[in-house]
């Protein structure tokens, strides 16, 4: 989460020519897909709390969620930079599919047994 804050802080003039189009969604959507995995692996290894590790991929996508809208809404006060809900929008997606892909590993990991 530090390093998406610590990028998204950075004024909007200091960033290179974007390869392709859409460069910045893909981006967005891989350093959030990132973050869900990491935060889902988090509450995986943790043993306190059964509800925490039940529910991990859940959570982890909702605290993406949240982050990416908040992230969103600090860029308003990065000089050169503004809120963009299709940014938001990407670091849904990306946090989704990671979602989504560890609720089918999940589901076919439990079904072998």
């Amino acid at each position: 989460m530090g390093i998406i804050f610590i990028l998204s802080s950075i004024p909007g003039n200091y960033f290179p020519e974007q390869p392709f189009d859409l460069f910045d969604k893909l981006v967005h959507a891989c350093l959030f897909g990132i973050l869900t995995y990491l935060i889902y692996r988090g509450f995986q290894y943790q043993d306190k709390s059964a509800f925490f590790k039940n529910f991990s991929i859940a959570i982890a996508f909702l605290i993406c969620v949240i982050y990416g809208i908040i992230d969103e809404l600090h860029q308003e006060y990065v000089p050169g930079r503004s809120p963009d809900i299709t940014d938001a929008l990407a670091d849904i997606l990306g946090g989704g599919f990671v979602s989504l892909y560890l609720l089918f590993f999940n589901y076919r990991k439990t079904k072998r047994r």
